[in-house]
């Protein structure tokens, strides 16, 4: 079966950087999905065979619009930071920290597309601000202690192994997975991998409209980095009837 276009990223950037170019990332022409879980991409006249455990392959969604992903793509990976950069659903591009990117990079991504970020580390207000002047809404949602669900402001632990869920984590998380579901989004953490697959998981187990589009990324060598989908399981179970009918979709 083909697949186009696509963004192929190689978490082992030394293959890459064997058989492509002197980076680990690059917009491939085509791709078949082979037997196996195998995938071939084409760049140019050379293709290779990849396995979903040695790359991550992020499904490109076309231009729609003024959205543009494979351009952000572009952009991240001029100043290197394409690494952990990841199409989880048509509407969400996610990755590592921008906020110490300059005012013009912020501005550029309103240019391209992105209508919110949702920043997933500690408080950054020059990102913030960055933002803001880009004309970009900025939402900051701390998910540090919410990996090992050991943030008290977020979680009580309960004797049966489940958590008390707090009005503040709740309030939130609807609001993530609502920016997710109405607004073109940019989301990260400072790698754009722990505390982003949560996120990302988070978004996958209460928003229904994203499921068939994140399914992909569950056998990625990414992914499996950091199993936070474990974590994500925990929580939504956690929630109490009423908190789950608040925010999901």
């Amino acid at each position: 079966m083909k697949l186009q276009p696509i963004v192929a990223l190689n978490y082992k950037a030394n293959y890459f950087k064997q058989n492509v170019q002197n980076n680990n990332m690059r917009v491939a022409d085509n791709c078949f999905i082979l037997k196996n879980n195998q995938y071939e991409i084409s760049f140019s006249a050379k293709k290779l065979k990849f396995n979903m455990a040695d790359a991550d392959f992020i499904f490109n969604y076309p231009s729609k619009g003024n959205f543009h992903p494979a351009k952000i793509a572009q952009l991240l990976d001029a100043v290197n930071l394409s690494k952990n950069f990841r199409f989880p659903n048509p509407t969400m591009v996610t990755g590592p920290f921008l906020g110490s990117q300059s005012k013009e990079f912020i501005k550029r991504l309103k240019d391209l597309g992105i209508e919110s970020v949702i920043y997933l580390g500690r408080g950054c207000n020059a990102y913030r601000d960055k933002c803001k002047q880009a004309g970009i809404n900025y939402f900051h949602f701390d998910l540090t202690g919410a990996v090992k669900c050991n943030d008290p402001n977020y979680f009580t632990p309960k004797k049966n192994g489940k958590l008390l869920v707090s009005d503040d984590f709740e309030d939130k998380l609807k609001k993530l997975i609502k920016l997710v579901s109405t607004k073109r989004v940019y989301m990260g953490c400072l790698h754009g991998i722990t505390r982003t697959n949560l996120a990302i998981s988070l978004n996958y187990y209460l928003n229904k409209n994203f499921r068939k589009a994140t399914q992909h990324l569950q056998n990625t060598h990414l992914w499996n980095t950091a199993p936070t989908h474990k974590t994500a399981e925990r929580i939504v179970t956690s929630l109490s009837h009423k908190q789950k009918s608040n925010v999901s979709i």
